[in-house]
């Protein structure tokens, strides 16, 4: 007999165990879905901050952003038709005939500070046809020497001020003669469509363009278009042509080379244009993609960020865009004798889908006819379906898990899109039908295969600004309808969730958004349309409860104006620069020259005497490393890298940190720093240990014309970069981008830019995205976000309400909105990019709000850029030397005026041309150095980020315990497991060894 003591039984000890484990799994599962959900935002707060490493190989660099350039071209190319599934053309064949001048000399990007320079090396670039050749096509060079035989180049007029709109097509008998040898070289013909667009001026209207000129490629030329026309149409040679390839090829594919929604009612006209593809601009390397795509290689996978209308004419905005003058100049002209210009937002929020979408919301035959491809078009090689999951709200957040299965037989990316439709009282606040509230794309699906991605929306965001009535957002009560859809127009039917508010909510002064510092109020009634142009009127916004009587056509304005009016559409009383007259107010006149808010935003500021040229010494800087050698007894740049830009944390005043490193500076340095720039970067700062600092224009990469001693890879312009709808991808191709930027010694970037396609006829748009807000936001955000990650500082442009580039040359284009459209369309893109998307750096813009320069708007640049949104950083000004700086001693780009409205820095050289002259050592007031001191801190908390990047760990310290964590939970369980089976066998081996169940108590 043995004194061994019994084990408890197996069936006690199971009791006890298995719940213990079950409750381990539970937790672990339930945290590792915690944990996946909300791993971005745990990367961003735990993440560790590092000196970015030297980048010395620019040859490597560029190879990596030609591809990358590709990966954008891959995701933004939108093949918009594809009938008899022509595309792919694998290897259907081996031969193709390119037809159109565009296919031999193709447009790459746009003109203007941002485009690709005159003297670029083109060598550097593939072509259209060496990327077709590299996928092994034999291209018939007949038509090629055909066309370098009518015209050997496009040329690049490489500036702000002339541009090259010409359409080059060989007459139709031309092609006759050689049609016999091109039938014979291939059964498959590509047509090229190419238009450019550039900084400076719009695209021309009816009767701007020239169809007798013979003066081919001179700067400035507007040639080969009817007169009847506008730029964004066929001219009478590429219809003519069209007609021809589709009267001799059955299998005909087209290549929208534009960086501008044009006019392709021909793609419908012709069934034998098979299969279309919208191209862009696609820089240094995109045409690669694009033969890779034609191929097969590559499953398109972009998305429009615009919608194309059959007739471009048709946009609301399209009366109200281009040069329109004030009648009574010599009343408003002054001392900077100057004509001046304004643009009346008429429309109101109803900018591209949301009016489309709106207008024809209950006639599908009207819509069918008005809109050729909705905002949010794309096609694939291969089919989707999605289907929407539970929906929940956690904090404020609505989460909506979308399952994407691809069900064709073809690997393929694909977009999910979100739009709202809120609920609208006629006569009540403005709303459109929908309006894109999130987005996403998968990654590549397999055939078969399916994926989750998870759209997030903030409740916030739902609310509609109503500017007319409580003077702030409002929640309306009543159902939220979110709807998964393929594009603006076509729903994915039943995939919806409603989102019920049952009580209205007023987001004013005393109940704030969330998102905000302060309460965004009314505060810009100077910019309302009822408060422009003309006196004791009654101008009305556009409206859904009375689309005719308050649709913006010029017989309203000229009844308006009391004057007669030239329209845009070709008419009679037409010129070259479209003219629509109008009597200004006397606020007008009198704020031309006198910024009315100056003198209230000096009050604001303290008048406390400060001491400059003080040392701070590296001893009495809180952060100071005792461990290490510093580099000099003073506080330098690099070490004010770990300071916040304000508040207290853990004990020290990080604001009196920063007067203390700002004021070591002697005056001309301040001076120097805020005024003297000189464009294009900054100079070296020797008190603070502050290196010279260079700065690339554009958004599209380092070989912009401003320029010159770069050569840099040119991305895809912004519209393409947008079409992707991969907020990822383009932060890695911020990146890349910042990490060329390091290799050629370039610190800081001007862009990228989120203004709106307000127009089709806007010349600048293929720097900007989208006609959508949303996109803008989330897409320029990712491309600052992934410039700040390589150490590059971004100056997010223009900034505010800069969407036509017609009669900024003078005074500053007056630009009229009402605060609703100003804040949910032209404001939001930019709110998302400070509030999400950790911006630094503003670019205001030339134009005026209302009658007030945008850089000298205090409640533009301080009250809902830093008070509102939080933003930390600097503002810089737009470039002014063309401008007329100096007409009359007045330049009304006013330094005072920006200087204390938050404008912290100008863009050339104000010292240089003397108009900085009142801010010298011995006349500036105890004001003015506090806003000098304040513009100065601004600018240097922006390039002490700029030389950081976030962690060269490309795993955070906290993924590290997560993964520590389930090891042990999961060993645990294991263990534990394995525990019960070893003991279970070994009872049954030696059941002497334990209890019996019944003698467990």
């Amino acid at each position: 007999m043995t004194n061994e003591k019994t084990k408890m039984s197996n069936f006690k000890f199971r009791i006890i165990l298995i719940p213990i484990l079950v409750f381990l799994l539970i937790v672990a599962v339930i945290l590792n879905v915690a944990f996946a959900v909300f791993a971005p935002t745990l990367d961003s707060l735990f993440v560790s901050t590092t000196i970015l490493s030297d980048v010395t190989d620019a040859a490597k660099a560029f190879d990596d952003s030609k591809e990358m350039a590709k990966k954008i071209q891959n995701e933004g190319t939108v093949l918009l038709k594809n009938e008899d599934d022509l595309l792919p053309l694998g290897s259907k064949t081996d031969k193709l005939n390119f037809f159109g001048w565009g296919s031999y000399e193709p447009v790459y990007s746009g003109y203007g500070s941002g485009g690709m320079r005159p003297q670029t090396d083109m060598t550097r670039f593939t072509t259209l046809v060496a990327a077709f050749e590299a996928e092994g096509y034999d291209v018939n060079d007949e038509l090629m020497t055909a066309y370098r035989e009518f015209c050997d180049e496009r040329v690049n007029p490489g500036n702000v001020t002339n541009h090259n709109y010409s359409i080059y097509e060989l007459p139709a008998e031309e092609y006759e003669s050689l049609m016999t040898n091109v039938k014979d070289f291939s059964d498959y013909a590509v047509i090229t469509i190419s238009r450019a667009g550039g900084e400076g001026d719009d695209i021309p209207m009816p009767g701007q363009m020239n169809d007798s000129s013979t003066d081919v490629g001179h700067y400035g030329v507007q040639y080969g278009q009817s007169d009847t026309k506008h730029y964004l149409e066929l001219s009478d040679d590429e219809e003519a042509m069209i007609d021809l390839v589709c009267d001799n090829f059955d299998n005909v594919i087209v290549l929208v080379n534009t960086l501008n929604p044009m006019e392709l009612g021909f793609l419908d006209d012709h069934e034998e244009i098979k299969s279309a593809l919208w191209i862009g601009g696609p820089g240094t390397s995109g045409f690669a993609s694009v033969a890779d795509i034609v191929k097969g290689d590559v499953n398109p996978s972009g998305r429009l960020t615009d919608t194309y209308a059959y007739d471009a004419m048709s946009a609301p905005s399209f009366d109200n865009f281009g040069y329109k003058t004030f009648y009574d100049e010599a009343d408003v002209q002054g001392p900077l004798n100057a004509t001046l210009q304004f643009a009346n937002y008429v429309e109101g929020i109803y900018v591209g889908y949301r009016y489309y979408e709106t207008r024809y919301m209950n006639d599908e035959a009207a819509y069918n006819a008005a809109v050729q491809y909705p905002f949010g078009y794309g096609m694939s090689y291969t089919t989707f379906e999605q289907e929407l999951g539970a929906c929940y709200e956690l904090g404020g957040e609505i989460v909506m898990p979308v399952t994407v299965t691809n069900t064709g037989d073809v690997a393929g990316k694909d977009v999910v899109q979100v739009y709202v439709t809120a609920p609208y009282i006629e006569g009540g606040i403005e709303k459109p039908y929908v309006a894109l509230a999130g987005f996403g794309k998968t990654d590549i699906i397999e055939p078969g295969d399916s994926a989750t991605v998870n759209i997030m929306i903030d409740v916030e965001d739902l609310a509609s600004y109503d500017y007319a009535g409580e003077g702030c957002y409002v929640l309306e009560e009543g159902d939220y309808e979110l709807k998964l859809m393929i594009n603006a127009h076509e729903p994915y039917e039943g995939e919806v969730y409603t989102y019920r508010v049952s009580e209205t909510i007023v987001y004013d002064e005393d109940n704030k958004r969330p998102s905000d510092g302060v309460a965004a109020v009314n505060l810009f009634d100077y910019a309302d349309i009822t408060e422009a142009s003309v006196e004791d009127k009654d101008t009305k916004p556009l409206s859904r409860s009375d689309w005719e009587g308050t649709w913006p056509t010029m017989d309203r304005y000229a009844d308006l104006a009391e004057k007669t009016c030239y329209d845009n559409r070709g008419g009679e009383l037409n010129t070259h620069k479209n003219v629509h007259t109008a009597t200004p107010t006397q606020t007008i006149i009198d704020t031309v020259t006198v910024n009315p808010q100056t003198e209230d935003n000096k009050k604001r500021v303290p008048d406390a005497e400060l001491e400059y040229g003080v040392p701070f010494l590296y001893s009495d800087f809180p952060y100071a490393d005792a461990e290490s050698e510093h580099e000099s007894d003073t506080v330098t740049l690099k070490d004010m890298s770990v300071v916040e830009y304000s508040g207290v944390i853990d004990g020290v005043d990080q604001d009196e940190i920063w007067m203390k490193f700002v004021l070591q500076m002697s005056f001309d340095e301040m001076m120097d720093l805020v005024f003297d720039t000189q464009g294009y970067g900054s100079g070296e700062i020797e008190s603070i240990g502050k290196s010279a600092m260079i700065d690339v224009d554009g958004p599209v990469g380092a070989s912009s014309y401003q320029n010159g001693d770069f050569e840099g890879c040119h991305y895809p312009i912004s519209t393409t970069i947008a079409a992707t709808w991969n907020v990822p991808l383009v932060t890695e191709m911020g990146e890349v981008m910042g990490q060329e930027f390091a290799s050629l010694g370039i610190s800081g970037m001007y862009g990228p830019s989120v203004n709106i396609h307000r127009s089709p006829f806007g010349g600048r748009s293929w720097e900007y995205y989208s006609e959508d807000p949303v996109i803008s936001g989330n897409i320029g955000g990712a491309e600052v976000l992934g410039l700040r990650h390589a150490g590059i500082y971004a100056h997010l442009k223009h900034f505010a309400i800069n969407e036509q580039e017609s009669g900024r040359e003078n005074s500053g284009l007056h630009t009229y909105v009402d605060e609703q459209a100003l804040r949910e369309i032209y404001l939001r893109a930019f709110e998302i990019v400070v509030k999400d998307y950790e911006a630094s750096g503003i670019m205001s813009s030339f134009n005026r709000v209302g009658p007030v320069w945008a850089g000298g708007d205090y409640n533009l640049c301080t009250t809902v850029l830093r008070d509102e949104w939080g933003f930390e950083g600097a503002v810089i000004s737009d470039y002014y030397y063309f401008l007329g700086a100096s007409r009359g001693g007045k330049f009304y780009m006013g330094v005072e005026d920006g200087l204390y409205a938050g404008n912290d820095m100008w863009l050339n050289g104000l010292k240089s041309y003397g108009m900085a002259s009142g801010f010298s050592e011995d006349t500036a007031t105890a004001r003015d150095l506090h806003v000098i001191t304040a513009a100065c801190k601004n600018a240097l908390y922006m390039y002490s980020r700029g030389k950081l990047m976030i962690s060269e760990l490309n795993f955070p310290l906290w993924r590290v315990f997560w993964i520590i964590g389930d090891i042990i939970v999961f060993g645990l369980i294991a263990a534990g497991v394995v525990w019960i089976v070893l003991r279970t066998v070994d009872s049954k081996r030696h059941p002497e060894k334990y209890k019996a169940r019944a003698s467990d108590n």
